[in-house]
């Protein structure tokens, strides 16, 4: 059990601090539930900030931090421009807090919150205003916000499970390269000299590696540039729609990564489509939203061309099944969903169930990616030796 301070509104709106003994986080927010409060939020109460802890959160945490305590302060009957006012004070982030107030100054002049979130959009996109509109034209503010918040929280865990689950991988591909440079940089050049005036007799393949080792030993300003200019044409390929897609296409058609892109495919679109369905939004609406917050290009226009399909009168699962960019069993449960007539909730059951089939897909492909990595990089530095010292001793056979 560990100490957690809080911030909480009692049911008549008053804001109140003070410290609770949970388990976890989570158990200290359930906890003051209980007594009837209505938590904004609860930290280790260790008297270290996150600042000094080292821990800094991108501007999109603190969005998401900030649209939670919106929640809940709107769910407690909390007056949107008095909420706002109140999440102000605490905001630490310069450039949020200065979109907050201009947004209270917005909904104080009379313009729905909607409408003002929507001239900032640095902080908040389509997704967010979108989901938020409904929920106003709904009279569920309170759980349009919940449900963007949610969203943004589980989203965000998905992504924070890919980038540390990849971390390893990285380091050891990293490795590999550096390996290989070692050896054309400082290994490769102690052989030259054995080949000096008998060039004729070097085979092919150890030219090439020689060529390689001269090209990496005397580097310049020339090799910089293409080196330069390669980053920079694939930063923008990844930004042209047409590449993006022919390498979605490209790994569909892999084992494990094609079935991995399907699992993150579905577990992203049940929980985007989930929360705006449940947020209020009519299915074309939140199908083209939908679409626009997808990462995978092939999912973009797997999710064009069921918008285009919905609309022609066929069914949400028939048109997601026609691109076979989504999970099976993803689509089998939509397309029961449907037709019992509990479509959204289902998706929050697909998006459930998802995520926790992309975590352990996750883990069981970086399991393969480790060793072949190692049987790579094993590969190619054992066929540059191999090569050169095979090449060393045809030499001195046709010289012996």
């Amino acid at each position: 059990m560990a100490n957690f301070t809080y911030r909480a509104l009692t049911a008549e709106g008053e804001s109140i601090n003070g410290d609770i003994t949970a388990a976890s986080e989570a158990d200290a927010i359930e906890k003051l539930r209980q007594r009837n409060l209505y938590p904004i939020d609860a930290k280790p109460a260790s008297g270290v900030s996150r600042k000094k802890t080292g821990r800094r959160l991108t501007q999109q945490q603190h969005v998401t931090a900030m649209l939670r305590e919106l929640a809940t302060l709107v769910g407690a009957a909390q007056p949107v421009d008095r909420a706002l006012a109140m999440i102000i004070e605490t905001t630490p982030q310069k450039h949020l807090k200065q979109s907050l107030a201009r947004t209270l100054t917005a909904v104080r002049g009379g313009s729905a919150l909607s409408a003002a979130l929507e001239d900032e959009p640095r902080f908040f996109g389509p997704l967010d205003v979108n989901l938020i509109k409904a929920g106003e034209a709904a009279g569920r503010l309170g759980d349009a916000l919940d449900e963007l918040a949610t969203m943004r929280e589980k989203r965000a865990q998905l992504s924070r499970k890919v980038n540390s689950a990849l971390i390893y991988p990285t380091i050891l591909a990293c490795t590999a390269i550096g390996a290989v440079i070692l050896l054309l940089v400082v290994v490769i050049p102690e052989f030259r000299s054995l080949f000096s005036g008998r060039e004729d007799a070097i085979p092919n393949d150890t030219k090439f590696i020689f060529a390689l080792s001269d090209w990496a030993t005397s580097f310049s300003t020339t090799n910089l540039i293409i080196i330069l200019a390669g980053g920079l044409l694939l930063a923008q390929l990844r930004h042209v729609d047409a590449f993006r897609l022919a390498l979605a296409k490209a790994l569909e058609k892999l084992p494990l990564l094609g079935q991995y892109s399907k699992l993150r495919n579905s577990a992203e679109l049940a929980r985007i489509l989930g929360s705006l369905r449940a947020g209020g939004v009519n299915l074309p609406a939140a199908l083209e939203l939908s679409r626009d917050s997808m990462r995978s290009a092939g999912a973009k226009l797997a999710l064009a061309n069921a918008l285009d399909g919905v609309r022609t009168g066929k069914t949400l699962a028939d048109s997601l099944d026609e691109s076979h960019m989504f999970d099976p069993m993803a689509i089998r449960l939509i397309r029961a969903g449907e037709q019992s007539g509990e479509l959204d909730p289902m998706l929050r059951k697909v998006a459930d169930i998802f995520e926790e089939k992309l975590e352990t897909g996750l883990l069981r492909l970086v399991a393969v990616i480790e060793p072949v990595l190692v049987l790579v990089m094993g590969l190619v530095a054992g066929g540059i030796v191999l090569s050169v010292m095979s090449s060393v001793v045809s030499v001195n056979q046709l010289t012996g």
